[in-house]
């Protein structure tokens, strides 16, 4: 009884000191769940379909130019890097560089496939490489511990988002202003956060990028970005799999369960986005993580888990036709399948931030890339098979497949170390 009340104290304990991550992805996934779910209701479902695959292939693009720089400057800003503003600046004047290639790439992609609404889609492009810029400057807020500041910015830039629903109610405002509304809320989080960094005397310059600046900040980032992109494109390539081998209904009945799926996983950061910056400075002190307090941030991301699956498996189809009406309950048998996957999404993001943190990149990125291998060959064999289905049945067995691939590494580079409280002994606990 006294192991589950100390348990039960390590989880709230664990809620409040990431009150405000919980908040921030609250606020940020509530915002954008709420603004797809008034399309899927108001459009048609291609044209909200053209939406969910325009943000999907968005997102995949910008992941390959972010090149881990993300997580590398939340680390070095957890263990006060003393170069770290020089080497924000050059992060940052690199991000702007790749913006030429990445408009280029994404209107390329956009007028060959026959968009049928190609500005709608550029602005979603555009609002895309905004958020992966915040991100960026983000990234020295969450590395200090400043969550409440970053969860104000958040607060303040999507607040703009409502202006898509009067837009839309009252001056019938068409998909292109929408997705323009969506950019214009990254401009403003961006201004937001620079001023912020500039009040640190953090704020990066528009200028020349340092190549050997660069070149060290990558050695070490350029890993993380491998194995974000890996991420992304095995977390999104179903979408453009789907509307490629069907049809833009499809991916929105598909885009409807997996949004609802993926819904954990953002509260879930109230524990895995400090706890990457709690780790990377434990593992710079001792040179490993403390398997008890391993143990119970484990138990606590699985206190919040198990009951995740039962709320989505059982009230599917309730969720999905009192939110999204009648019109998508094919996607209740999606969610259903998917909400099997949630214990191996959540423990695969833990023991992710656990080998990132301890400088295992590399390794993270292997793991990530042969899932993004296992999933796309998942992907193509399964949809024309077994269609939607194939899709959910192809993502339930790369996340059980990252996590155990994750796991097994961390065992065999012994990161996790027993320290007994008796004498400085300190016992291995892999094999």
């Amino acid at each position: 009884m006294q192991r589950v009340l100390n348990q039960l104290l390590h989880f709230f304990d664990s809620l409040k000191r990431g009150i405000y991550i919980l908040l921030s992805n609250l606020l940020e996934k509530a915002a954008f769940f709420l603004i797809f779910l008034f399309i899927a209701r108001l459009f048609p479902k291609d044209v909200f379909g053209l939406i969910s695959a325009s943000f999907a292939f968005a997102n995949i693009l910008a992941s390959i130019f972010e090149g881990g720089l993300n997580f590398y400057f939340q680390r070095e800003s957890a263990v006060d890097n003393p170069n770290l503003k020089t080497e924000l600046n050059n992060g940052f004047n690199l991000r702007l560089l790749l913006f030429i290639p990445y408009v280029a790439i994404s209107s390329l992609y956009f007028f060959i496939t026959g968009n049928a609404f190609f500005l709608t889609s550029f602005f979603i492009a555009i609002a895309v490489f905004t958020f992966s810029v915040n991100n960026l400057f983000n990234s020295v807020l969450f590395g200090k511990n400043e969550y409440k500041t970053s969860f104000i910015f958040l607060l303040i830039s999507r607040s703009l988002l409502v202006m898509i629903i009067i837009c839309k109610t009252y001056f019938n405002a068409g998909i292109e202003i929408i997705a323009l509304i969506f950019a214009l809320s990254g401009i403003v989080h961006t201004g937001l956060l620079f001023r912020d960094l500039h009040n640190k005397q953090l704020s990066p310059h528009i200028g020349a990028v340092d190549t050997s600046v660069i070149r060290r900040i990558l050695i070490s980032a350029l890993p993380m970005g491998v194995g974000m992109i890996m991420v992304w494109i095995y977390d999104r390539v179903d979408v453009i799999l789907i509307r490629n081998y069907m049809d833009y209904s499809s991916v929105a009945i598909y885009a409807v369960a997996y949004s609802l799926f993926k819904l954990p996983q953002s509260f879930a950061n109230f524990l895995l986005t400090p706890l990457f910056s709690e780790m990377s400075v434990l593992f710079r002190e001792k040179g490993f993580l403390p398997i008890r307090f391993v143990k119970n941030k484990a138990i606590t991301l699985l206190l919040f888990t198990i009951p995740s699956v039962f709320l989505l498996y059982y009230l599917s189809s309730f969720i999905i036709t009192n939110l999204y009406s009648i019109n998508y309950l094919d996607s209740v048998p999606i969610l259903q399948l998917l909400a099997l996957c949630i214990p191996g999404l959540l423990l695969n993001n833990f023991t992710g931030t656990t080998l990132n943190s301890c400088r295992k990149e590399r390794t993270v990125s292997i793991s990530v890339m042969w899932a993004a291998v296992v999933n796309i060959g998942l992907n193509i064999y399964l949809i024309p098979l077994l269609g939607l289905t194939g899709a959910a049945i192809a993502s339930i067995i790369t996340e059980y497949f990252s996590f155990l691939y994750q796991f097994i590494c961390i065992l065999r580079y012994r990161l996790f170390k027993d320290i007994h409280d008796n004498n400085n002994n300190v016992r291995n606990l892999a094999v």
